[in-house]
């Protein structure tokens, strides 16, 4: 199938909060285990440590996000991958990705049709924005402590304070 294609490596980022409320609906709770995950650095092993020891389920979770993001990003940018928001695919927005996407046939239409999601059994609970789940919503503590866990780690996405209007 993608014979006559030149494949890159496509870095989908998904929303934190919604990260962090898909692993909290489906019964996965920060762990101890999370802090110690091989491919996370040593310096974000550290700053998770810290944030971990005072935030909520779903701060802890949204810094274990950041710190994979952060102890990969470096290899990401080595192998050329792509970086895009699915909000962003979501959404149509295909940026530097829609050559990609168009050699495989997908359309920006394909991808930000309203049935699609309405089309699958999503385990997730997702809403409509994908940054939301159907779980109830974190409190504004809970949302600011997890942006200020994502932000500790320098990330690439979700840096601007709209980002994190849910």
């Amino acid at each position: 199938l993608l014979r006559d294609v030149d494949p890159q490596v496509l870095y989908v980022r998904r929303h934190p909060v919604a990260m962090a409320q898909s692993h909290l609906g489906l019964g996965w709770p920060p762990s101890a285990q999370r802090l110690n995950r091989a491919g996370i650095g040593v310096q974000e092993r550290g700053v998770l440590q810290e944030l971990w020891e005072s935030g909520s389920d779903i701060s802890r979770l949204v810094a274990y996000f950041a710190a994979v993001e952060s102890s990969v990003r470096a290899r990401l940018e080595d192998i050329g991958a792509i970086a895009v928001g699915y909000e962003d695919l979501k959404a149509g927005d295909l940026g530097d990705v829609a050559p990609l996407f168009a050699s495989l046939g997908i359309s920006a239409r394909d991808l930000s049709a309203p049935g699609l999601d309405a089309e699958r059994a999503d385990a997730y609970g997702v809403g409509d924005s994908r940054k939301r789940t159907s779980a109830s919503p974190p409190s504004p503590v809970d949302l600011e402590q997890a942006r200020l866990a994502w932000l500790a780690f320098s990330p690439s996405s979700y840096t601007n304070d709209a980002d994190w209007v849910l």
